[in-house]
């Protein structure tokens, strides 16, 4: 029965992500996509701190956090925050199902957020030397 599994949850979500694969618009869903999810879920079954809770008794934060911690410890940001959505998603397909009432990924205080990229502001010069236009002295 889906609604007290967790594994089962995910996938019934991973099916529904399935069927959107190759659809157009925003109903679709690449293939890639389509596989980046199918990473995360796997990756969230091997995580052992939701494994216990039935989804009936996932109320709070708690379990998500504790989840989100260890995985952090073998996960690098850009992936943790790829669980967390996907995690997200799936609590988001059981409430509209009705197998639970509120979404404990959504409730989480410090969502993965993705890893700082820093890019210096290039010079006049640098532009003017990459650019493939040349102006012609008048």
């Amino acid at each position: 029965m889906v609604r007290n599994d967790r594994r089962r949850l995910l996938d019934a979500w991973l099916a529904l992500c399935a069927k959107r694969v190759g659809k157009p618009g925003r109903a679709g869903l690449e293939q890639n996509t389509y596989n980046n999810y199918e990473l995360q879920v796997r990756t969230l079954k091997a995580a052992t701190q939701l494994a216990s809770i039935t989804l009936n008794r996932l109320t709070t934060r708690q379990p998500v956090e504790e989840t989100y911690e260890a995985l952090g410890e073998v996960l690098g940001q850009a992936r943790k925050v790829q669980v967390h959505k996907a995690l997200r998603a799936a609590f988001n397909h059981a409430i509209g199902e009705g197998w639970m009432t509120i979404n404990p990924a959504a409730l989480v205080r410090e969502k993965p957020s993705p890893p700082q990229t820093s890019r210096e502001t290039p010079t006049k010069e640098q532009v003017e030397e990459a650019s493939p236009i040349k102006e012609s002295p008048s």
